[in-house]
């Protein structure tokens, strides 16, 4: 019950949004990824979790397509991607986590607002023995 109430989504929220915006060492990488594992656990404990209402899901959707989806939301305006493992590994949960949330349809609404599918068609090659574009 805890858990679920808007506070705690908005405290997950606010904290890990700091920690998109400023995290420069890697234990601050660290840190931001521990946070997002929590909204993982979260996910799989809370059947109606408070993440749409706090903006959670706006951040992890900029998040998972943010090399693949130019923006100029001022939330990852100071988020850079780089090759380390760590801002992969968020990627790779800001995935895991935009996939549990797909079942919500106002959660997948938002979620296409934010350019989902225009990231996942950046993946998507066709295959030269049967297209010839």
């Amino acid at each position: 019950a805890v858990v679920s109430t808007q506070s705690t989504g908005r405290s997950l929220y606010s904290t890990f949004l700091h920690f998109v915006q400023h995290a420069k060492t890697q234990q601050e990488m660290h840190l931001r990824n521990d946070v997002m594992s929590v909204v993982l656990v979260l996910l799989s404990h809370c059947p109606k979790p408070p993440l749409l209402e706090c903006g959670f899901v706006e951040i992890i959707s900029l998040i998972a397509t943010h090399s693949e989806v130019k923006t100029t939301n001022p939330l990852v305006e100071a988020f850079n991607m780089k090759p380390h493992n760590d801002d992969f590994e968020l990627k790779k949960q800001s995935w895991a986590a935009l996939i549990s949330l797909s079942a919500n349809d106002a959660m997948r609404q938002v979620m296409l607002d934010m350019g989902l599918l225009t990231a996942l068609f950046d993946y998507v090659r066709p295959n030269d023995s049967v297209c010839t574009v």
